[in-house]
């Protein structure tokens, strides 16, 4: 028996492209929120617009419940995200979602798991030719889901991972088994079946960013991988069985950009964000 509403946390980083001609030569407004896979609004979580380009986020405005001419107007929905002024130049931008939707002004409850996106909409001139909107598909469920869509014009580097606090659930009878020291928790289910979940294997990476060398200090894990954003493993180390220790990642040959360090346990698989750098 699966979650259909399981608890867990995204993670998404782009980096926006230089668009030229933009405001005042280097400024654009921005709006980052979550849909459903039927487009309808689940919350927001990056808004930056000034009052004199309140009009160039119109669609953000409108599936946020405001109208599509004021993106500051108090009907849009902005509760949970980060929000600020005209946006100085085109930096990275890294946002967590919760899985939860919106209630009002308040955080609201666990939305079903399936197919979600993460739309982006920036606009950079007055121009109706200077505006865009992105979109990007995940899977919010009880499995984790990396996705590193490609490139384009517009954004780079985007990533996104789905992390749930539970990776996988499985029944069984009468009781529940002793397996290898895997953290696991058990209930007894109203048929008087016993439900045996097991948890994401857990691990730490430090230094992040790095330049050369990063230490991954890992905790019951049987395997160690690295992966691009073209979702090429790059390397990858098997262990032995439920190892716990530290393994120290030479990172100096590859190309510096982001990559996904995904640690696996057998029952699961967590994945984290690296960044290497000059």
């Amino acid at each position: 028996m699966l979650h259909s509403q399981s608890e867990g946390i995204l993670t998404c980083s782009f980096s926006p492209v230089f668009k030229s001609p933009s405001y005042e030569g280097t400024k654009s407004v921005m709006a980052v929120w979550i849909q459903d896979d039927q487009g309808n609004f689940i919350k927001t979580k990056m808004r930056y617009v000034g009052p004199n380009t309140s009009d160039h986020l119109p669609n953000w405005a409108v599936n946020s419940g405001g109208p599509a001419s004021n993106a500051l107007s108090s009907l849009c929905n902005k509760t949970d995200a980060t929000t600020g002024a005209t946006l100085p130049g085109f930096t990275a931008k890294t946002f967590t979602w919760d899985g939860h939707g919106v209630s009002g002004t308040s955080n609201g409850t666990v939305v079903p798991d399936g197919i979600y996106h993460v739309t982006i909409q920036e606009t950079w001139n007055h121009g109706s030719a200077g505006t865009t909107m992105q979109t990007y598909t995940f899977t919010k469920g009880p499995c984790e889901d990396v996705e590193t869509p490609p490139g384009d014009s517009y954004f780079t580097g985007m990533s996104m991972v789905w992390e749930p606090t539970i990776v996988d659930t499985c029944l069984i009878s009468l009781t529940c088994p002793t397996i290898a020291s895997v953290t696991y928790t058990c209930s007894l289910d109203p048929t008087g079946i016993e439900k045996l979940t097991y948890l994401n294997p857990k691990f730490n990476i430090a230094p992040n960013p790095g330049t050369s060398e990063m230490n991954i200090q890992y905790n019951k894990a049987t395997g160690i991988e690295l992966m691009n954003t073209m979702g090429q493993i790059v390397y990858s180390e098997k262990l032995t069985s439920l190892s716990s220790g530290t393994r120290t990642l030479n990172v100096a040959q590859y190309p510096r950009g982001v990559y996904i360090v995904r640690v696996s346990n057998g029952f699961g698989t967590t994945g984290r964000k690296i960044v290497l750098t000059d």
